[in-house]
């Protein structure tokens, strides 16, 4: 279902962008897959958004719950992450993208309709799962000098695994697929609406299908697209992310034309776990008035801070969710925006039965590894001015998200049948 605003609105994700958005390169879209094996139900939703408002996660599954049947902690709503979608939240920093709320209204009645719609058209399906690889992704951290510079590292970590879903209905025609990756999608920093990548790759894959095909993005943190001159990472255009996206579908037709593994059914069912990250330090006041003159990012901080004192909590809740799909298939969604080290841990253990979804179900801010705040950089440091948090987190975050994360991909559903 089609989201793309007809008016110019401020787009979200790029700070260093500013004013109202000149025209439309590629449409946004949401698509949601409504999954069922009696009694139960899940409802998986995403949408061409840098992500959804934490603000109104709850409404939205209540809502949802109540039209559906399924569980709040079945209802998973990702995002794909765009850079060069509406602003969608109140709870951040303005420099990067004001809320519109006419959008706001736009997407949640879009989803409640899209939902509905999903509740009428179910069929019989089998489940299929293959995987390829794409080289787009490149870590984004490296290391000179004892200084993090935003840069390609190709010794860095990465995920290049691309991992489809499809659904098949009896005629073995697809339905519906989920195609995982783990790349910010920030290939363009045009003025220009654009669900980026992912969102040309879905559609050029809708054309082909005939499928309903969502995008899940993997924890990609610290992974940029390898978009690059002279050892440096450039903004592109459309033309870039229209090949870009192109390449991703080809490698996910590849990946549906080669090995494809049938998955048993399971009962589809969800779990939810919160952690809480605490902070390395918490502002008083005194701090906070002392930084509100400053100009940029850190006058914007303090003030923000000082308007809503409520911020100021000494550790902040990251919520896992993980959603059984199939026989050795579930999702492990993050309302957050962890880095990919997380995501390989995620594969790891489970031993690549779970999918990392991260930009899920809202928005907490980076989750860096123990190292990488000791390092400092954008994931760990600068990036907390613009999502308003008191301060890093410390460093021992690290061993309660892996602890969290090993708990639920290990776990096998008691659901199965």
């Amino acid at each position: 279902m089609e989201i793309t605003p007809d008016w110019p609105l401020p787009l979200a994700g790029f700070a260093a962008r500013s004013g109202l958005s000149e025209g439309v390169a590629q449409p946004l879209h949401l698509r949601v897959a409504l999954l069922e094996m009696p009694p139960r139900r899940a409802l998986v939703a995403s949408a061409d958004v840098l992500y959804w408002p934490p603000e109104r996660i709850t409404h939205l599954r209540g809502v949802l719950s109540a039209r559906l049947g399924a569980p709040p902690e079945a209802i998973l709503l990702a995002a794909t992450h765009s850079h060069s979608g509406p602003q969608t939240s109140a709870r951040f920093a303005p420099s990067i993208g004001r809320r519109d709320e006419r959008f706001v209204a736009l997407l949640e009645e879009r989803l409640i309709e899209a939902a509905t719609l999903a509740e009428r058209d179910l069929e019989p399906v089998k489940v299929f799962r293959s995987t390829s690889d794409y080289g787009l992704a490149i870590n984004r951290r490296r290391l000179v000098a004892g200084r993090v510079e935003h840069a390609p590292n190709p010794e860095g970590p990465t995920d290049r695994a691309v991992t489809a879903v499809e659904f098949r209905d009896r005629r073995q025609r697809p339905r519906a697929a989920f195609v995982h990756y783990t790349c910010h999608p920030v290939i363009s920093q045009d003025n220009l609406i654009s669900g980026e990548f992912p969102g040309v790759a879905m559609t050029e894959l809708e054309r082909e299908t005939g499928a309903v095909c969502q995008y899940l993005q993997g924890f990609c943190g610290d992974v940029n697209p390898a978009v690059i001159e002279d050892g440096r990472f450039v903004r592109a255009h459309d033309d870039e992310v229209v090949r870009r996206g192109r390449e991703l579908a080809a490698a996910a037709r590849e990946a549906m034309s080669g090995r494809v593994e049938a998955l048993e059914p399971t009962q589809v069912h969800g779990t939810t776990r919160t952690v809480q990250l605490p902070f390395e330090h918490v502002p008083s006041p005194e701090e906070l008035r002392a930084a509100s003159g400053r100009e940029g990012a850190m006058g914007e901080w303090a003030r923000a801070l000082l308007a809503e004192p409520d911020r100021l909590r000494p550790f902040a809740e990251l919520e896992l969710q993980r959603l059984d799909l199939a026989r050795g298939l579930s999702l492990l969604a993050a309302n957050a925006e962890p880095v990919v080290e997380y995501g390989l841990y995620t594969r790891q253990i489970s031993g690549g039965s779970v999918l990392p979804a991260g930009y899920s179900n809202g928005m907490l801010g980076y989750v860096p590894t123990a190292r990488q705040i000791a390092e400092g950089g954008y994931e760990s440091d600068e990036s907390g001015l613009y999502l308003l948090l008191p301060s890093r987190f410390s460093p021992e975050i690290e061993g309660r998200v892996r602890q969290a994360i090993h708990s639920l991909a290990e776990t096998v559903s008691s659901q199965e049948v």
